[in-house]
């Protein structure tokens, strides 16, 4: 089974996406519509912002898509 993976933020990272989705293969860019990108939690461990998506009618979020063999 193939399983799609919206990236955003530092997410798109290729060694972060090595870790999270083991054997993924990029696709492209891809929007999000009626969301956002928005920082709404600290972390503890670095010490700062942490990104979240949001909804948000009227906006859209960019990031990349990637399969990955789930």
């Amino acid at each position: 089974m193939q399983v799609l993976y919206f990236a955003y933020a530092s997410n798109m990272a290729e060694g972060v996406m090595t870790r999270l989705c083991p054997g993924h293969r990029f696709l492209g860019a891809a929007e999000l519509p009626g969301h956002r990108l928005a920082f709404t939690r600290r972390s503890i461990r670095t010490d700062s912002g942490v990104a979240d998506i949001v909804r948000a009618p009227g906006q859209s979020v960019w990031g990349a898509l990637y399969a990955a063999s789930g």
